[in-house]
C-alpha cells in the first residue's frame, strides 16, 4: 500500500527544511521491494512560493 505524504512549504521556508524529508521518502522507497511512498509539495495557495 502507498502512503501518501504531504510536505507543507510556504514563503520563507529553508530548502533543505522542505527537500530533507522529500529525500528521506525517496530514498525509503528506493530500498523497499515496493514504492510505499507518494510525496507531494503543499502550498498554502496556489500560488509559487519562494524559500530562503
Amino acid at each position: 500500500m502507498t502512503r501518501c505524504i504531504g510536505i507543507l512549504g510556504f514563503d520563507g521556508i529553508t530548502a533543505l527544511d522542505l527537500s530533507g524529508p522529500a529525500e528521506v521518502f525517496a530514498t525509503a522507497n528506493y530500498v523497499a521491494p515496493a514504492p510505499a511512498y507518494e510525496v507531494l509539495i503543499l502550498g498554502l495557495t496556489a500560488k509559487p512560493f519562494l524559500t530562503e
